[in-house]
C-alpha cells in the first residue's frame, strides 16, 4: 500500500497508457484493483460497429427470443409490446 500511495500518478499513468492493472493489497489481502477505465464507443462509429457484428439467422433469432421469454417469465420482468 505504501509502494502504491508514494507512486500513484505513475500506477494511474501505466494504467491509462498501457492499459496495465494492478491489484492494491493491504495485510496481505486484496483491497481494491487499478485497472482501464472499458474503452467508449462514440456515437459516430455506432453505425460501423454495429455492421460489422456476426448476422443472426432465423434458428438464431427464434433461440434469442425464446430465451428472452424465459428469463422474462423467470425474472417477473415486464413484457414490452411494440
Amino acid at each position: 500500500m505504501t509502494e502504491f500511495a508514494r507512486g500513484l500518478s505513475e500506477f494511474i499513468d501505466r494504467t491509462t497508457y498501457h492499459r496495465e492493472e494492478f491489484l492494491i493489497i493491504r495485510r496481505g489481502k486484496t483491497i481494491a484493483v487499478l485497472s482501464p477505465a472499458p474503452s467508449a464507443v462514440r456515437v459516430s462509429d455506432l453505425r460501423e460497429t454495429l455492421s460489422n457484428l456476426p448476422k443472426l439467422d432465423d434458428d438464431d433469432i427464434t433461440a434469442f427470443e425464446s430465451d428472452l421469454s424465459t428469463d422474462r417469465a423467470e425474472n417477473n420482468a415486464p413484457v414490452i409490446d411494440h
